[in-house]
């Protein structure tokens, strides 16, 4: 289960790094010896060996005037080969450059996050921490060169949903539920796929008091994206938690079934939901 949730985090991350391309500034190496290790580095198909070649690189020239994207090339490279204690590590030394930069800090929040999902307490304080730091560089971060209107957009939205999602998650660890609600409503409109965040968008909702039971249309929504993405002993759990908080709240399994098939042909909450579903009497 572990190395699954580690694969499926790399992979979401590498898009935040690699769907768009990096436009970078004209940069011209003068030394040939430096240029042709980088162009060596560069040429390296394996990753792990990719990754291993920047560092060299780095090592023979660490003031080299591309030094940063040596850095970022590594990077991606250790992603792509699942490296997640190398990735850290070179995450480490991008912030040291560039401390506001949007796209390595939504990587360390995406393995943090990860890591407290687990229980991990140290985790958890430091995923707050790089959620809040990537929430406020975002908010200032200027379009790159080279990047059109469309796509910066696109990636603005891909890295707010993954900090909304992990700060979401702090807070309802933290048992503030109605926070929790207000930064998942934002990554789940963000991300309508993210089937955790709408898991746990629900049962922030249904712990309220009091309960709030536009919850029981989100933890739907999420066994709707289970089953969308073929993953039965997610949908298990969710659906114990959610149909429990439902005959607690309604007094029977009456209706259940209904918000299931609703949920599952509509992405959106329905208007006055929450006043459709009428506690027990």
């Amino acid at each position: 289960m572990r190395r699954k949730l580690i694969a499926a985090m790399f992979a979401a991350a590498l898009l935040l790094w690699t769907g768009v391309a990096a436009a970078q500034d004209s940069k011209v190496i003068k030394d040939q010896a430096e240029y042709n290790a980088y162009i060596a580095a560069f040429n390296t198909q394996d990753p792990a060996q990719r990754g291993a070649a920047f560092e060299a690189f780095l090592r023979q020239y660490p003031k080299s005037i591309v030094a940063d994207d040596a850095l970022e090339q590594a990077l991606v490279a250790y992603q792509k080969s699942n490296n997640v204690a190398k990735v850290e590590e070179i995450a480490g030394r991008i912030l040291k450059r560039e401390p506001d930069n949007v796209r390595v800090l939504a990587i360390l929040t995406y393995i943090k996050r990860a890591r407290a999902t687990q229980g991990d307490p140290n985790a958890l304080a430091e995923m707050n921490a790089d959620a809040a730091r990537g929430l406020k560089a975002l908010s200032g971060w200027k379009q790159p060169a080279g990047i059109s209107d469309a796509d910066f957009a696109n990636l603005k939205n891909q890295l707010a949903a993954v900090f909304n999602g992990a700060a979401g998650f702090g807070a309802l660890q933290a048992r503030d539920f109605a926070k929790a609600r207000s930064y998942y409503l934002k990554s789940t409109q963000l991300n309508p796929n993210a089937l955790g965040d709408f898991y746990q968008l629900g049962v922030a909702e249904l712990q309220m008091e009091p309960l709030d039971a536009n919850g029981f249309w989100h933890i739907a929504r999420a066994i709707a994206l289970a089953d969308a993405q073929k993953n039965p002993g997610a949908r298990e759990g969710i659906e114990k938690f959610g149909k429990g908080k439902y005959v607690q709240f309604h007094g029977s399994e009456e209706g259940w079934d209904k918000i299931l098939a609703q949920a599952a042909k509509q992405a959106t909450l329905p208007a006055n939901f929450a006043k459709s579903v009428k506690p027990a009497s």
